[in-house]
């Protein structure tokens, strides 16, 4: 055993079905992906493949230390030649477009994941952007290598160890079982105390790679199983991953507990080996071992190819992503052929070193995309520069909103703007937010002093949980949080609040998109919350924090909510020609924001009128006769499609204070 190249690694018999296993995985992520309401558990694809990567990589591994034939040389050399000619091939092709349409900030985002993906550490920058108003998943191109950086940090680590164990003459399986829990505490324990660190960050997902190691050292110690007991291990281990393809979905808590569903699923399918009834006939088809032998690339090149063209052209609709798909698979072919010499010819050539430094001049090229600021020059940028500065939001996000446990934490929970005695608690979900700058101002004018708080998806009503999972209410719990407010409201003696709130995100007409936030009467964590019992638990809720501030004495005021954009700003900046006029062609109208305000408007305003309490509207500002603009002179007024921007903040500020000047006026 030694690090020379010896090409001496033994290799495991080929198995067809595992092949098949591999097609399963990579189509229920491309499934889920592009038609995610088809398959709404098909991200257990990656899962499935964390299995069959520790699965291949351990029997290689044990077999080659059990004849004396392992180099760590020749095994990261044969790594190299199979992960990178792909990735090489989709990076330079990512760099290439981002080139042709993204703008600046998108493009210095791009070139960031690049040195992410280049040196395999993609999973740890993913995981320090993740948070509600971070840019959306499907503008990041390079998303989908968070998996294969685990992979690769997994492959770094693992054959030390077990030449260690090997050396100290300890037993394979049980250091792997002793591991295995390790990780998969670790795994529950970021799970639950810290969402996206369990979802990317590698110690808490190394425990599926080493479920794929216990099959790979179970096969090796008994290579036959009986043909009832692999018959049996076939059909449950298929039946369990279908439950996952099935019923988890993109509000499971994941990984957690819900992960074993497919960790185990594709253990029993591989130990049941290849001549079990559901292998055989099903994942031994050619066409399914042919998807499985490209399964790599087609991985590579899927999320790319949807993401640039959601990036350019909007929602992309069925037809267009069928196009896509087909585009993917022949890609991913074409990429297959190519790699094929590299890693199985005769020649040495290109050598490991080859890639290594193809994949080191690829990582100062994101270092030169990223330090130029998105290499602003480029022609797609000009139109961009003029309007960039204006589409952001307030920078005091980590520190007023989201805060974690804010409804029990003795620490800080609110945020303070001003001098004096507070007059006002403003709070809500993430518009409110979008109206701190305004706060703040209005505060900073009229010598006040302003008390702040919210939680994303959290309307600031009493009486009612967000049902936005199990993690989200144990960190931000809505029901209690509101309730925390109103008790500090009354003990301090607060004249009055500030309701803020994305109203028709909870009464399932926001926009065109579908898009719903169910809430729930009472301090739930799951409740079967449909449209309509979510729209009577508001009503519900609505009357029920009015008539216990106004008995209280407290003056409330009520937020309307701004107009919601049928797109990013950035999207229309693509469709646009670069002037005001073509930008805001592409603006909501404003009969279109009246009729989606309805509903919502006429809840709110029923229990307003009953309990006195006094509405602020912000379309005489944000509005004009026939749409509501995107953009005033060179300043956009929104951030996103439904959030506004601190310039949008601004034109609301004075409508605002007006509305509210009753308040500070009656105790000064």
């Amino acid at each position: 055993m030694g690090s020379e190249m010896s090409n001496s690694l033994v290799h495991p018999k080929y198995r067809a079905d595992i092949d098949g296993l591999r097609a399963v995985a990579v189509l229920s992520v491309l499934v889920f992906h592009a038609f995610p309401g088809v398959l709404p558990g098909g991200f257990i694809g990656v899962d499935i493949f964390f299995v069959i990567s520790g699965y291949l990589i351990s029997t290689i591994i044990v077999s080659s230390l059990g004849k004396n034939k392992f180099g760590l040389l020749e095994f990261y050399g044969r790594r190299i030649k199979r992960i990178f000619p792909g990735l090489i091939l989709v990076l330079c092709a990512v760099i290439g477009g981002g080139w042709v349409i993204l703008f600046s900030t998108e493009f210095e985002r791009l070139g960031k994941h690049v040195v992410g993906a280049t040196g395999f550490l993609s999973n740890f920058l993913l995981q320090k952007e993740s948070g509600y108003f971070d840019v959306s998943a499907e503008t990041k191109p390079l998303l989908h290598l968070w998996s294969l950086a685990i992979e690769e940090q997994f492959y770094l680590i693992w054959p030390l160890f077990l030449m260690a164990v090997h050396r100290a003459r300890l037993g394979y399986f049980p250091a792997t079982v002793v591991l295995g829990v390790v990780s998969f505490l670790a795994n529950l324990y970021f799970t639950f105390g810290n969402a996206s660190k369990g979802f990317y960050w590698p110690f808490g997902r190394f425990w599926e790679l080493l479920v794929g190691a216990s099959a790979a050292l179970l096969l090796l110690r008994q290579p036959v199983i009986e043909k009832n007991r692999r018959d049996l291990f076939s059909a449950v281990g298929a039946l369990l991953l279908l439950i996952g393809l099935i019923f988890l979905n993109k509000r499971t808590l994941f990984p957690g507990f819900s992960a074993l569903i497919p960790t185990m699923g594709a253990l029993l399918m591989i130990v049941a080996g290849p001549g079990a009834w559901i292998n055989s006939l099903v994942l031994s088809r050619r066409v399914l071992v042919w998807v499985g032998l490209i399964s790599y690339p087609l991985y590579l090149w899927h999320w790319p190819l949807i993401s640039m063209a959601k990036i350019n052209f909007g929602p992309v609709g069925p037809w267009a992503m069928g196009l896509i798909m087909i585009c993917s698979f022949f890609l991913a072919w074409s990429t297959y052929v190519i790699e094929q010499p590299i890693r199985f010819g005769k020649k040495r050539f290109p050598y490991a070193t080859s890639l290594l430094i193809a994949m080191s001049f690829l990582a100062i090229a994101g270092l030169f995309i990223q330090s130029t600021g998105g290499l602003p020059d480029r022609r797609v940028n000009r139109i961009f520069d003029k309007y960039a500065g204006s589409i952001k939001r307030t920078e005091r996000q980590k520190d007023c909103f989201d805060i974690e446990y804010a409804y029990k934490t003795e620490g800080k929970w609110f945020c303070e703007f001003g001098q004096g005695r507070p007059v006002l608690f403003a709070y809500g979900d993430s518009h409110a937010l979008s109206l701190l700058p305004a706060l703040e101002s209005i505060a900073s004018r009229e010598g006040i002093k302003i008390l702040f708080t919210g939680a994303s998806g959290c309307p600031p009503l009493l009486g009612v949980q967000s049902l936005r999972g199990e993690e989200t209410i144990r960190r931000h719990n809505c029901f209690q949080l509101n309730d925390r407010i109103a008790r500090y409201v009354d003990e301090n003696k607060i004249p009055g609040v500030l309701l803020i709130g994305r109203w028709s995100y909870y009464t399932g007409n926001s926009s065109g998109k579908e898009e719903w936030n169910p809430i729930a009467k009472g301090d739930v964590a799951s409740f079967p919350a449909t449209i309509e019992t979510s729209r009577a638990d508001l009503e519900y809720a609505v009357d029920k924090t009015m008539a216990q501030y106004t008995a209280k004495g407290v003056k409330v005021f009520v937020a309307e909510d701004n107009p919601q954009q049928p797109m990013d700003p950035i999207l229309a900046l693509r469709r646009s020609k670069g002037t005001v006029e073509s930008i805001n062609a592409w603006a909501v109208s404003r009969n279109e924001h009246a009729v989606r305000q309805n509903l919502p408007n006429a809840l709110l305003n029923k229990a307003v009128r009953f309990y006195g309490a006094t509405p602020i509207s912000f379309d005489s500002v944000l509005c004009e006769r026939d749409s509501c603009p995107f953009v005033e002179g060179d300043q956009f007024l929104y951030f996103d499609d439904d959030h506004l921007s601190v310039t949008g903040s601004s034109r609301i500020e004075p409508v605002l204070r007006a509305s509210m000047a009753s308040l500070w006026e009656s105790i000064k």
